[in-house]
């Protein structure tokens, strides 16, 4: 800040205080740069002379000080000293050494994103602070905000005020602050007296705008047009970037009860970050006193005060020096809330390399201080399928469960562990020294009584005696493998080799191939009938495997390019087969010497490193060098699915094995930084199944379920409806109503509705009759309310009360390609239009008066959705991401997360629970079931693989029905919805949260505690 000279007539000392030059001043007195008795730079403010005279000033200003010594520390410089008594009366408060906000944007121009980011953090902190000692800042602007090295810093060398005082003190026609800062009630003489938080929250609105853009929001040509555009107009907040333009459109709102607390501004600051912004984040020092300002705020101080004028600097600046008179207690919450949020950020950063230690981080977290980001942070490290790891010290290659489960081989660098297994837990019980070089990998017999090993050489070992039963040299092995019976053992070198086993001591060579072979691209059928290999010419091959004779070809497979792997199906009738550049291929072989091709998936995946097939043979799971497990379902091996993607810092994926039970794997990598092999649940929050309704093969099949207890069911030739009281026992509830093409449902109440292009039939009555048969579509039915939303001519929207003659109540202006849902909760209407430009929004229609909608909040520039949806304020969009939108006190909330990128995954369908906790979308590639937490963007919980083509919930119970082209299904969520409710609880199952060794690494300001009980 820049220092002028002493004028004549300036005192050269205040008190103990040498002054050295002037810093500014203001309309109740001059800022001095002082030396205070110790040798520090200091600010003191004078106050002039003819308000020192005033008894009513001076009554002010006394108050002002004592607030003033209220204020803690984050974001405002601490009053070290003042002397009221003398003349004239001055103030000593911190020097803040940095230009003001006014001076860099008029030098040098707008500020970056993440500057403004950092600007509206620092200034929002700082009201926290004020605000929270009672005090009104009352001008706030660029000219009072310094950029001091390390934190943005609030200071105020006018008018500060205690929102408190009584409003006597204020002359009706005193209008105090700068024009284009002032707030709309500011400006009203009638409401000066009830001036408080609100104008600075305002004031905070148009600073950030400032920052972002180089002028004001509301800026005009003259102060009254400023003045006329702060009462009737919208702000100007173009170039503002996205993730802070609604919350300062929130704080520019005209009504001062509608806008955010500077605790709400900050929390919405703090919590959502910064999605749109690039560049560095906040410092350090900004970031400490922000979380300690969030953590101190609690709860929120209730403004019934009214303002009156005085003079007083309110400063910035607090540091990690600087320590507030607090309790104990209140300390003490501050270093939780620190904690937990470094333990939250970092749990985020380390998701996908080591999604153990995040999750337990996230549950240390949430055990240190509890919170809504808690809760989603566990959920979502439950969510990437974790359970667990098998750490013996070193690196792990390979891993394999014996077929009863209850023990798990490892191989690694130097030996091979024996792992018991009880409720897939791992207890190391035996090492076996190999002796010579690496395992590469295993393999148990069908009874589990031998292991084979892999590597420099191969093994066959005594499981029970841990002994080795006999040894064959070789220039390297790649893969080994049981045949079904156990007699035989197929090996993988530089050949393809079967050897006799039956003397488990004396290997015997029964057959191997003539020339090299791709390593690692051979295996045997489940039963050993079939042997399938890239053999000469690297072309693949099957052979018959009779018992009593050689391995004889029955077929090649010449549209399988550079195929490196191979994997049979538990029942052997599929193969599939990975290559180099066209990804897998699934190949049918009911009869091996014919193999017809079925399916591909995986073309964009990069090369596979590994691949198996679950116990069902429903999923494959392939591995990659980009130390990732990729699902995929090929129930339908002409349509496979992606399923989910398991990521963990553990190298290329050399080896995946499924739980005998079929409910999780097994994965170890090579040249990862992680030394154990992970444990996953393939569906962490599956819901359980409890019925199946078959029907006719349809991808157009709708469902709609009441509170009633009444399942309706739409195809293309009929709707059916069924009782689900017993929801694992789905009774025919009415006879099926035949229909001549597929229809949407919507039940409420006693009414029960099918609408499809521009015909509204009610199925109420005991004869179905149509209420409405229109050109236009429809675009959604509110069944409680007895509404319609119809899309006409694509320049509106009409509204219809359906009844005996179906009633036009009101229209809405649309686009053409507009889409709309009906709110069950509240009512409200809520319209995507879609232009393909910078007019699409999402608005929402308050139809309280259905005659007279009224625009309750729009978005704009949002567009693209393919479905929406909405229940109780909360509305949900979707496309190729999930997009969540609330509003919170007033201010917009937004979330969003994208989703599978799936080709063809279009959303078909949404659906919400009451309490708005759980989504599930429903598309061709199967039913994504969501969180929506209301602090966190959406966390992705599973997927219900098949070609779905609707879904709903239950409005009272944990009941969720989804369709597919084959059916009706009705599934439990209970257990998923007590997991994300409390999903610590859910955690503490798998994991006991940081290790005392962690925790000295990752939380080391507290002292340790058990995050589990």
């Amino acid at each position: 800040m820049p220092v002028t000279p002493l004028l004549a007539g300036d005192p050269d000392r205040l008190g103990d205080h040498v002054l050295l030059g002037r810093l500014g001043a203001g309309g109740m007195g001059t800022v001095y740069l002082g030396r205070a008795p110790d040798g520090r730079s200091v600010a003191v403010k004078a106050v002039r002379a003819e308000w020192s005279a005033d008894p009513k000033f001076l009554a002010r200003f006394h108050s002002e000080v004592k607030r003033a010594r209220q204020v803690p520390p984050f974001c405002t410089a601490a009053v070290l000293h003042d002397d009221l008594e003398h003349d004239p009366p001055y103030l000593v408060v911190e020097y803040v050494d940095g230009p003001s906000l006014a001076d860099v944007v008029r030098e040098s121009g707008p500020l970056t994103a993440s500057e403004v980011y950092a600007v509206a953090v620092g200034v929002a902190t700082a009201l926290v602070a004020i605000h929270s000692a009672g005090v009104v800042h009352r001008d706030l602007k660029p000219a009072n905000v310094l950029l001091a090295v390390g934190l943005p810093k609030v200071i105020d060398f006018g008018i500060a005020r205690s929102a408190e005082l009584s409003a006597e003190l204020t002359a009706p026609d005193q209008v105090i602050g700068t024009i284009g800062y002032l707030a709309p009630e500011c400006l009203d003489t009638g409401a000066r007296g009830r001036i408080g938080p609100p104008a600075d929250v305002f004031a905070w609105g148009v600073l950030v705008g400032y920052a972002a853009t180089g002028h004001t929001p509301f800026g005009g040509d003259s102060p009254l047009a400023t003045i006329g555009r702060i009462l009737t107009q919208p702000p100007d907040l173009t170039g503002l970037p996205g993730s802070l333009r609604h919350l300062v459109a929130a704080a520019l709102g005209k009504d001062p009860q509608r806008r955010p607390t500077a605790n709400e501004l900050l929390d919405t600051l703090l919590s959502a970050g910064r999605p749109d912004v690039p560049g560095p984040d906040m410092t350090p020092e900004l970031r400490e006193v922000a979380l300690a300002a969030q953590a101190s705020g609690r709860p929120a101080r209730r403004w019934t005060g009214r303002a009156v004028a005085a003079a007083l600097a309110v400063g910035l600046l607090a540091g990690a020096g600087i320590a507030l008179a607090r309790s104990n207690d209140r300390v003490e919450q501050q270093d939780r809330a620190l904690v937990q949020r470094d333990l939250l950020n970092r749990a985020a950063e380390i998701q996908d390399a080591d999604p153990g230690l995040a999750l337990r981080l996230a549950v240390t977290a949430e055990a240190i201080s509890p919170s809504e980001r808690g809760r989603a942070a566990v959920t979502e490290a439950l969510a990437t399928g974790y359970d667990g790891e098998l750490s013996p010290g070193s690196a792990v290659y390979t891993a394999e469960y014996r077929p009863d489960g209850a023990m798990v081989a490892t191989g690694g660098s130097d030996r091979i562990d024996l792992w018991s297994v009880a409720d897939h837990r791992f207890t190391p019980v035996a090492s076996l020294r190999t002796g010579r070089g690496e395992t590469s990998d295993l393999a148990f017999s069908p009874d589990g009584r031998v292991l084979a090993s892999a590597g420099g050489r191969l093994h066959l070992w005594d499981v029970a005696g841990v002994t080795r039963l006999a040894e064959i040299d070789g220039d390297g092995w790649d893969s080994v493998q049981f045949s079904g019976d156990g007699e035989r053992l197929l090996t993988v070198s530089d050949t393809i080799g079967l050897w006799d086993v039956r003397d488990r001591t004396r290997p015997r060579s029964l057959w191997r191939t003539a020339g090299a072979v791709t390593r690692g691209g051979a295996r045997l059928s489940p039963d050993g009938s079939v042997l399938a290999g890239v053999a000469e010419g690297e072309v693949l091959t099957l052979w018959a495997t009779p018992a009593d004779g050689p391995p004889r070809e029955l077929a090649r497979i010449g549209d399988a390019d550079a195929v490196i792997h191979v994997a049979f199906s538990p029942d052997g009738k599929l193969l599939a087969a990975a290559t180099v550049t066209d990804g897998v291929r699934i190949y049918d072989l009911s009869d091996p010497a014919r193999p017809r091709y079925r399916g591909s998936f995986g073309q964009d995946e990069g090369p596979t490193t590994t691949m198996a097939f679950d116990r069902a043979g429903a999923t494959v799971a392939v591995g990659s060098g980009e130390r990732a497990v990729a699902l995929w379902s090929v129930a339908d091996p002409q349509r496979p699915v992606p399923v989910r993607v398991l990521r963990r810092d553990g190298g290329w994926i050399s080896s995946i094995d499924f739980t005998p039970d079929g409910t999780r794997l097994l994965t170890a990598g090579w040249q990862g930084a992680a030394t154990s092999a992970a444990l996953w649940r393939i569906t962490p929050f599956a819901p359980g199944r409890l019925a199946t309704i078959p029907g006719p093969e349809d991808r157009q099949r709708q469902v709609a379920l009441s509170d009633a207890d009444l399942l309706a069911v739409s195809s293309a030739q009929k709707i059916d409806f069924f009782g689900v009281r017993d929801s694992s026992r789905p009774a025919e509830a009415r006879p099926p109503l035949p229909v001549a093409a597929p229809a949407r449902l919507r039940l409420g109440g006693a009414k029960a509705y099918m609408f499809a292009a521009g015909t509204i039939t009610d199925l109420s009555t005991a004869e179905p009759r149509t209420v409405l048969d229109l050109d236009g579509p429809v675009l959604d039915v509110d069944a409680e309310r007895g509404r319609a939303a119809v899309l006409d001519r694509g320049t509106r929207v009409l509204i219809y009360q359906l009844g005996a003659g179906a009633e036009i109540l009101a229209a809405i202006p649309a686009s053409p390609a507009s889409i709309a849902a009906f709110d069950p909760g509240t009512g409200n209407l809520v319209i995507a239009q879609d232009n393909g430009g910078t007019e699409s929004a999402l608005t929402t229609w308050d139809l309280t008066d259905p005659t007279s909608p009224a625009r309750a909040a729009t978005l704009g520039g949002r567009g693209g959705f393919q479905r929406v949806a909405a229940h109780a304020g909360t509305v949900v969009a979707a496309h190729r991401d999930v997009f969540t939108w609330t509003l919170r006190n007033g201010v917009p909330a937004m979330r969003t997360a994208p989703r599978p990128r799936i080709p063809g995954n279009d959303a078909g369908s949404l659906a919400l629970t009451t309490d708005r906790a759980l989504l599930a979308l429903s598309s061709p590639a199967g039913t994504e079931l969501w969180r929506l937490p209301e602090e966190s963007d959406p966390i992705l919980l599973t997927v219900l693989p098949g070609t779905h083509t609707s879904s709903t919930f239950s409005p009272d119970r944990p009941l969720l029905v989804t369709a597919d082209e084959y059916g009706t299904h009705l599934w439990d969520i209970g257990g998923l919805r007590e997991a994300v409710r409390d999903p610590r609880a859910a955690a503490c199952r798998r994991t006991t949260g940081l290790t005392e060794p962690e925790w000295a690494a990752h939380a080391s300001t507290l002292p340790f505690e058990a995050s589990c009980p």
